[in-house]
């Protein structure tokens, strides 16, 4: 007689099962995209500061280096005085963004892995499965059913 095999040798799980738990990396990817946004703030502050040639109108510097939020009360303030210096610094911040974004999307999708049952999870019954189906019934023949002896050994 075959050995029956144990339900937990195939993993038959298909979808919402497979995606559960999915993800491992998402606040890791949430942080980078953070980091992200703040690095090009940076960017259009310190090109927006060295446009204006480091004045002390802009206000508190570490070493000539603002915090990234500067730039948007230096746009309150004197953005429509000088639309272009505050164009160019936005458009800088923008490439910044869109560099780090596209960055971040190759890493993700890089760490990705394919689906292992994108095309289903068929396989090939074993006599545990087919037993768990009811379709050979029980292992006793028909006259010790009736009797209710146990089979022979």
């Amino acid at each position: 007689m075959s050995a029956v095999q144990s339900p937990r040798t195939f993993d038959n799980s298909v979808g919402p099962q497979v995606r559960e738990g999915r993800d491992p990396h998402r606040r890791v990817f949430a942080l980078l995209f953070v980091l992200i946004l703040l690095a090009s703030s940076q960017v259009a502050t310190q090109l927006c500061a060295r446009d204006f040639a480091y004045q002390p109108a802009l206000g508190c510097c570490f070493g000539r280096l603002y915090p990234p939020w500067a730039i948007v009360a230096w746009a309150a303030r004197w953005g429509s005085l000088y639309p272009s210096a505050f164009r160019a610094a936005a458009n800088a911040g923008l490439l910044a963004t869109a560099v780090g974004m596209m960055s971040l999307v190759a890493v993700k999708l890089a760490l990705v892995r394919a689906n292992p049952y994108l095309h289903g999870s068929a396989r090939w019954s074993n006599e545990f499965d087919i037993r768990q189906a009811g379709l050979l019934g029980s292992r006793d023949g028909l006259l010790q059913r009736l009797l209710g002896s146990p089979q022979p050994s």
